[in-house]
């Protein structure tokens, strides 16, 4: 097994996160340094506002910990393009998985929205890259950094868990964090072990 899986939840109102966290000023510039600024369209040029937040009455944080096994880190140590094929392996077929049950909550629990865990993992090529609309309009849902939130206080604070950098290969987890968006009545928080 390459990794495992750790979910935390939290809730929190929609406007005390807009409040707190919410500081494009900073984060959105920061974007145009990412490889996947203007090349994939879940990600900034051309994101909405984050005035969407102020439509629901709360915000279901949700961190997916993917931590990786020690064959896994030393699998992505051999090249770049060993660390996006073990990433895409792991973090990216957790992300779709999670993605897609949450689009299934959003029509179990409407009103809903999700807002997604960085950048689009649908198609292995953004039609954006060939000038193109999305493939899977339907499906779009925007990056949680593309509002300009601060991703590294929410983890810390929210989700009692920091954000890991590495210079090469992968390390010893990555955190994929979703909002999920609703006027329900407010959910425990969580933290559970399970495979994903």
């Amino acid at each position: 097994m390459l990794y495992t899986t750790e979910i935390i939840t939290r809730e929190i109102p929609a406007a005390e996160l807009l409040e707190k966290y919410h500081i494009p000023e900073i984060v959105l510039p920061l974007c145009k340094e990412c490889p996947d600024y203007a090349h994939i369209w879940s990600c900034p040029p051309g994101t909405p506002s984050a005035d969407i937040f102020k439509k629901f009455r709360y915000a279901v944080i949700i961190g997916i910990k993917v931590i990786y096994s020690e064959e896994a880190l030393l699998k992505a140590e051999e090249s770049e393009e060993s660390t996006e094929a073990v990433r895409a392996e792991t973090y990216g077929k957790v992300k779709r998985k999670v993605f897609g049950a949450l689009l299934k909550a959003e029509k179990m629990s409407p009103p809903s929205y999700t807002i997604a865990a960085g950048r689009c993992e649908l198609c292995r090529r953004c039609a954006r890259l060939d000038g193109l609309f999305c493939r899977n309009p339907w499906a779009l849902r925007y990056s949680f950094s593309a509002f300009g939130f601060d991703m590294g206080r929410i983890s810390d604070e929210l989700l009692n868990t920091p954000l890991l950098w590495t210079d090469k290969g992968l390390p010893k987890y990555n955190m994929a964090i979703y909002a999920f968006l609703t006027n329900n009545e407010k959910m425990p928080a969580h933290k559970t072990e399970e495979p994903i």
